[in-house]
């Protein structure tokens, strides 16, 4: 059985082991939640606020904007570039996940299928997938992978 001590100097380490992995110690490592509505870029839609999760694409285009940079939520992107629904792959946690590119640097971002997503759209990204670039198709192999 651990002594307090133990648990503590434990506790610490672990804090620790943390910090480091930051950069800075005020730097954010976790989601941001906005749930906004915008109007798509790609097909001109208004694209509104989604239910129980964070609108992050247009539901009929299914196309997004490169805004957030380091960690999603955090609208600190400069490019802006269109991104483009590439494939739809499956997740057994959190179940179908776009897999969108960025047109104008080629970043990669994956995001969950919203309810209201036209999923005659989804469906078809799924049977006929865009061409991917071979910055994508190397992220996509190292996801594969660590699953």
């Amino acid at each position: 059985m651990q002594t307090r001590n133990q648990a503590n100097q434990s506790k610490q380490a672990n804090q620790s082991k943390q910090a480091k992995r930051r950069k800075s110690p005020t730097e954010r490592t976790n989601f941001i939640s906005l749930n906004e509505g915008f109007i798509c870029a790609n097909c001109g839609e208004k694209a509104p606020a989604a239910n129980k999760t964070c609108r992050n694409h247009c539901p009929k285009c299914i196309h997004s904007l490169h805004v957030d940079d380091k960690i999603p939520g955090d609208r600190s992107s400069t490019c802006l570039g269109l991104m483009i629904p590439k494939f739809v792959d499956l997740n057994r946690k959190k179940g179908y996940i776009i897999v969108h590119e960025c047109k104008k640097c080629g970043k990669i971002s994956r995001n969950k299928v919203a309810d209201d997503d036209d999923m005659e759209k989804i469906i078809e990204i799924s049977q006929f997938p865009h061409p991917i670039s071979p910055q994508c198709q190397e992220t996509t192999t190292k996801r594969q992978i660590k699953k």
